[in-house]
Formats: C-alpha cells, structure tokens, sequence
C-alpha cells in the first residue's frame, strides 16, 4: 500500500538462475487507474520505481532471462489510497538521567491510521549551555545523544506519510549531575564549647534543592552530645568531652546522593 504522490519501488533483485548465469530484467506497467500516468523509472533495472499518482490499483509483471531462457511472469501489485488523517507523532516520555548517559529517544509509538510507512524527523530544541550533544541520526525512530553537560535537553519529533505530516511533539531530557557535599573546615576548639557545622557550601550543577543528612560518626568516651539536627545545614553540638569527634555529611538533591564528606572537631581542656 502507498499513499497517493508517492514513489514506488519494485524490487526484482531477489530473481535468480539455477545456472548462476547474470539475468536481464523485463518488467511491465500491465494496468493503471484511470487518469493516472504512472511510468516506470526504467523496465531494465532491478528496481525501477514509479509514482502512484492516482488512487487505485497498479499491476506489474516481471519476466527475468538468463540469456536463453525466460522465466515465468512474477506479478505485483500496489494499492495507492489517499491520506485521510495525519499520522501522529509520539516522542516518549520524559528523562531524567546521570549527567554523562548516552541517552535513547524514543518515536516508535507513533502511528498513521492507514499503517503505512513513518519517516521520522527529529531535532534537538535546545540544550544546556556548554554542551556539544548532537543527535547520531535525525532520521530514525530510536536516535540517541550524550547528555554530557547538567541541564535539560529538549527534542522535537515530526512524522510524516507522504505529504501528511503529524504535529510536532517534543520530551524534555534532565541531566542529572551528581551534588557536592561540603562539611566545612575541621576546628579546634576548648572543651564545653557549641560547635556550629556548616554544610551550606554544598552545590548542585542542576540549582536542585538540596537536603541535608549529618551523622555523629565518633566522639570521645564519656561523651554525651547529639546533634541539635541531622538535617539543617547548620546543625550544632556541645563538645562535652575533650578529644575528637568525627561527623560526616551527605547532601541528596531529590534523586541522587553525593560522596559522603567528613570534618573533624578537636576539643581541648581549658
């Protein structure tokens, strides 16, 4: 089946001799709709071509020699119909990704209500500033590219029958970078003193708000003191006991954890 105004190509190249001897090709346009003036690219060629310019049915004969000796006709036929409804893109879901990925679009879900044949035209919106991610094809349906800079990728896809093409749908893609956790410079302080931690340096490449997790790692024996919060960014506690205490930090921007950091706080007798 084809849609009207579109190119047909016969393919005869399948056609073969017992004697393995080269085959000369004889193909034949025996009918056409009425009106249409369909012709054959060229009646030699293993796979001429013509345009169905006529809604209906087109018939053609094949007849291959080896020199000597004819075959028997092959017959095809191809069916043109008009486009009655645009086919209807579908470019996937949403992404979100670790920055780095090689990431896989994905347009197979569209469709034409006649079944036929989808071309696929894809492009890359926009991108984060900074990145060189291009697409490996614009032309089929699963193409790919590397996320190789934090952010949000954009792709549009358009898909076409014919002359009848789809609206354009798009799907956002999120590079996710990993968050850097900062715990602060290790102190030295005197014994019985509050001691303020500072994680408010941590980042995220994506601006991403970040979450906090503090923990008590080590304290001197004896000691008593807890963390007046495991998640602030600026938790405090008393150094009760001299010696050292050991507290680390992990941030989470809603997806991801960072590396876990340490600081280390020294308390001394007055």
């Amino acid at each position: 089946m084809a849609l009207i105004g579109t190119s047909v190509t016969l393919d005869g190249s399948n056609s073969s001799a017992a004697n393995n001897k080269t085959l000369s090709y004889r193909w034949t346009l025996t009918s056409t709709p009425y009106g249409s003036m369909a012709a054959l690219s060229s009646a030699t060629d293993p796979t001429p071509t013509f345009t169905a310019d006529v809604a209906g049915t087109y018939a053609a004969k094949l007849v291959v020699s080896d020199g000597t000796t004819d075959s028997a006709p092959a017959f095809a036929k191809v069916t043109a119909v008009a486009a009655s409804t645009a086919p209807v893109a579908d470019a996937g879901t949403n992404q979100l990704v670790a920055n780095g990925a090689v990431v896989t679009l994905d347009g197979s879900g569209s469709s034409d209500p006649g079944n036929l044949a989808l071309t696929y035209t894809w492009l890359l919106l926009s991108k984060p500033p900074g990145s060189a991610a291009t697409l490996s094809s614009a032309i089929v349906a699963k193409p790919t590219f590397t996320a190789d800079v934090p952010g949000t990728y954009v792709a549009s896809l358009v898909v076409t029958v014919g002359t009848a093409k789809s609206a354009t749908v798009s799907v956002a893609v999120t590079s996710n970078a990993t968050p850097v956790a900062v715990a602060g410079a290790d102190q030295a302080v005197k014994k019985g003193a509050v001691v303020i931690l500072d994680g408010s340096a941590s980042t995220d490449a994506n601006n991403d708000t970040l979450t906090y997790r503090w923990e008590l790692l080590k304290r001197p024996f004896d000691s008593v003191t807890v963390l007046s919060s495991s998640t602030a960014a600026k938790p405090s506690f008393t150094a009760d006991v001299s010696g050292d205490y050991a507290i680390t930090l992990v941030v989470n921007d809603g997806t991801i954890d960072s590396d876990m950091v340490m600081v280390k706080v020294t308390a001394t007798a007055n």
